[in-house]
């Protein structure tokens, strides 16, 4: 039998954990099927290869000046070499389609827009939308969406939005890859862990955001609070280096604070008394979906802290299985 070419793109050798988190998810189960070749697209060919231990390619170039440099570097032969020999593309999450990051969805329609060009079959997994407002970026969302072959959103909410949209694409809901993962996809990390108990307290510079009150609030609140300021970004402390470094943190932590997605996910997959600051919808409406309520406050320079509290952890084993199905089915018909 002939191998399946797969190649996966989304915002991977970016230095966000939870991006890494999302591809390694995803690995995990597209590994499972026999006789697939995965190449991932990375803005860091180099250390996705280390991290996940893939054959990567680079981006192509979303704009006009930088397709001169990646022609004289060849990374934009390199790319294309990519693009063509796969049989199948996985357009990875989470959010890559962001109203509020204009220069994100430049970027990822331009690389949905070659995939279309070189006809090849696309398969959307992991992203979530937004209520879109202006009427060009709901065009370049209807477009990429009709240019995939499946649709696979990370929440119930990006479902209906899309539909809103007008997309006739069917759409399932498999939850974000990054809960697909489980203590047993890490290994153990020999980072010093900082003196216990401690708080892990993960921020995200945005706009309108002002976060010098969110921690005036968590000393007034408990002065005894050991917190360690975790960013999800790769060395951030400079300790955490890996995926599994990262795990660990979180695995001996007492409780966390997330206004990150997935230091939100870190914490509910390591079942820990979570606290959930909703900057943007994609947070409230996954985590929403995961069963946090109470327990979800959305940011601002007024807002009361909610209290911690502990969800059992939702089976995600269903979803796996259904993205392979899907996967398996698609690649019958290359």
């Amino acid at each position: 039998m002939a191998r399946t070419h797969i190649l996966i793109c989304g915002n991977y050798g970016a230095g966000n954990f939870g991006d890494e988190l999302i591809l390694k998810g995803l690995l995990k189960v597209v590994r499972q099927i026999p006789d697939v070749h995965v190449t991932v697209m990375s803005g860091n060919p180099s250390q996705t290869h280390e991290m996940h231990g893939t054959d990567t390619c680079p981006f192509i170039p979303s704009s006009f000046l930088s397709w001169g440099k990646n022609i004289l570097n060849g990374n934009i032969f390199k790319a294309l070499s990519s693009i063509r020999k796969s049989d199948l593309v996985l357009f990875g999450g989470g959010g890559l389609f962001n109203e509020k990051e204009e220069r994100s969805i430049g970027i990822w329609w331009s690389q949905v827009r070659f995939f279309r060009l070189l006809r090849k079959k696309v398969i959307m997994i992991g992203q979530s939308f937004g209520k879109i407002q202006e009427e060009k970026y709901k065009k370049i969302i209807q477009k990429v969406c009709r240019a995939m072959t499946q649709i696979c959103v990370r929440d119930t909410q990006s479902k209906r939005n899309l539909e809103l949209l007008g997309v006739t694409t069917r759409i399932e809901v498999l939850k974000d890859s990054a809960l697909w993962l489980t203590s047993d996809d890490f290994t153990p990390s020999s980072i010093p862990h900082p003196q216990q108990p401690y708080t892990i307290l993960s921020l995200r510079n945005w706009p309108g955001v002002d976060l010098v009150p969110i921690r005036s609030m968590l000393h007034k609140k408990d002065q005894t609070l050991n917190i360690i300021d975790v960013s999800m970004m790769v060395a951030e402390p400079e300790n955490l280096k890996t995926l599994n470094d990262l795990f660990a943190m979180f695995q001996h932590a007492e409780s966390v604070i997330a206004m990150r997605l997935h230091a939100a996910i870190l914490g509910h997959i390591t079942h820990k008394p979570l606290t959930i600051l909703s900057y943007d919808e994609k947070v409230e409406n996954l985590m929403r979906d995961l069963g946090y309520d109470t327990n979800i406050e959305k940011v601002s320079n007024t807002m009361d802290l909610p209290e911690s509290s502990t969800i059992p952890l939702v089976q995600t084993k269903a979803d796996q299985e259904q993205f392979q199905k899907i996967l398996t089915k698609i690649i019958k018909t290359i």
